[in-house]
């Protein structure tokens, strides 16, 4: 990649795509309702979206983006929005 187009690219993954903002804002809106983040089937069901995996690949992505920190694997529940 030549280095005039390396800043354009990186501009490009700081991006969040139209689904990733709406999910951050359920999420933002979810947690200050109830004060715990929501489940994947939740957050699906928000989205309308049938696949789970897909949430996992989102919440994977913000994670990477720095929008929000997943705490611990194991315990459902557990990420923090950044």
């Amino acid at each position: 990649m030549n280095l005039i187009y390396s800043k354009s690219f990186s501009n490009l993954q700081e991006q969040m795509t139209k689904r990733q903002k709406e999910l951050l804002d359920f999420i933002r809106k979810y947690v200050k309702k109830n004060e715990m983040s929501p489940t994947y089937r939740e957050m699906s069901n928000s989205l309308k979206n049938k696949s789970i995996s897909n949430i996992g690949r989102m919440l994977d992505s913000l994670a990477s983006e720095g929008k929000i920190s997943k705490r611990t694997i194991a315990k459902p529940r557990s990420f923090k929005i950044l």
